[in-house]
């Protein structure tokens, strides 16, 4: 299901907490939003669709991938800035 994208800045700075097989339907939902946004952005995290869980999806080459509580195995000095500039 399409969900609208969560704009507030106070939700989304709760931190959010791993996700399990129970959560499927989140991670259905939040590929649909990203697929009827594709032309806006390529990935979005669960929070943006309303829950606090660590899943997102992306948008590679035009291949959808999600991912359940992803970890960040490597940051480079400049990550922030990568992101904030996409």
């Amino acid at each position: 299901m399409i969900r609208d994208i969560v704009k507030d800045e106070e939700f989304l700075k709760i931190p959010s907490v791993n996700a399990t097989i129970k959560d499927k339907q989140v991670a259905v939902d939040l590929l649909d939003t990203l697929e009827h946004n594709s032309e806006n952005c390529v990935g979005l995290a669960a929070n943006m669709i309303g829950h606090s869980l660590n899943i997102i999806a992306v948008n590679i080459h035009q291949t959808l991938v999600i991912m359940y509580n992803p970890v960040i195995a490597e940051k480079p000095d400049n990550f922030l800035d990568f992101f904030l500039n996409l």
